[in-house]
C-alpha cells in the first residue's frame, strides 16, 4: 500500500535541495521518492553509481540517510541516529 502523494511545493523544494548538493566524483545525485511523516516529508539521500566508478574498495560514499522538507517549507538534515525516530508514520 503507498502512501500519501507528495505535493508538488515539497518536490520543488526536494528537488532543489538535492541539486544544491555538492557534486561527488563517479556519482550523480537522484530524488528518491517522499514519505509522509509526522514532522513532514522525508527524502533518503540517493544516488546513481557511474559506470566510470566501478563498485570495490575505496569506491563508496557516506553520510547521513536523508532529509525532511517540514510543513514550513524548511530542509533538514536527518542523522543515523534519529533516522528510526523520524520515519514513523504520522
Amino acid at each position: 500500500m503507498r502512501g500519501p502523494v507528495v505535493p508538488e511545493w515539497v518536490l520543488a523544494i526536494a528537488r532543489q535541495h538535492v541539486e544544491s548538493l555538492p557534486p561527488v566524483e563517479g556519482f550523480i545525485w537522484r530524488l528518491a521518492e517522499g514519505q509522509r511523516v509526522a514532522w513532514g516529508w522525508y527524502f533518503n539521500y540517493e544516488f546513481e553509481r557511474l559506470p566510470s566508478n566501478p563498485p570495490g574498495p575505496g569506491s563508496g560514499i557516506g553520510g547521513a540517510p536523508g532529509f525532511l522538507v517540514g510543513e514550513d517549507g524548511s530542509i533538514r538534515v536527518v542523522r543515523w541516529d534519529e533516522l528510526r525516530e523520524v520515519c514513523r508514520r504520522s
